[in-house]
């Protein structure tokens, strides 16, 4: 190639923590569930796939689904997890990006290193298969969303706040609305 096709090249949707650099094009609106929420691999299917239409970094998915996994029990309370590299080939995520997801996911107290024999799920950590737990999941993976984008625990708490009490106030309404019918007031 000369220089001026070089200059006049353009490399889109190039990511260097990805092995491929080719990236698809988002599908319109969300057709599927978000990675973390899929069901737990069955068989040889892989741990981690890549939900290109998210806007979350690589690291975050990653985390997300892991976090996912070990919250569900699909990783007992001290089974080692895959390794970086056998995660990273898998997944054909860069061995970085992996690295950072298991740190993030050892400063949560989710696992724990061995040095010189991997990661493991850490041995306190408790599998609740309940309804309200699945909720609670989703809500920390809200709050830590909210986290990337910058906000801090405050300013999340109050707009959590502020959309709870903006569906109490419209749940009022719409029961005062149908009060109103009831008594013919309408």
């Amino acid at each position: 190639m000369s220089t001026a096709e070089l200059t006049d090249a353009k490399f889109v949707d190039v990511e260097p923590n990805r092995t491929d650099s080719v990236r698809e094009a988002p599908p319109e609106g969300r057709e599927r569930p978000l990675a973390a929420e899929t069901p737990a691999p069955v068989g040889d299917e892989p741990v981690f796939v890549i939900d290109e239409s998210s806007d979350l970094p690589l690291w975050v998915q990653l985390r997300n689904r892991l976090a996912h996994l070990i919250r569900t029990g699909y990783f007992k309370a001290g089974e080692q997890l895959p390794s970086l590299r056998s995660l990273s080939a898998e997944g054909k995520i860069n061995y970085n990006t992996v690295t950072k997801a298991y740190r993030d996911l050892e400063t949560s107290g989710l696992i724990v290193s061995v040095r010189g024999r991997g990661m493991y799920v850490q041995k306190n950590v408790t599998v609740d298969d309940s309804p309200e737990s699945a909720v609670d999941a989703m809500t920390e993976q809200c709050v830590e969303e909210y986290r990337a984008l910058g906000l801090s625990f405050r300013d999340i708490q109050k707009r959590v706040a502020g959309i709870v009490q903006s569906m109490a106030d419209a749940a009022a309404s719409t029961a005062a609305e149908k009060r109103s019918y009831y008594d013919g007031k309408h």
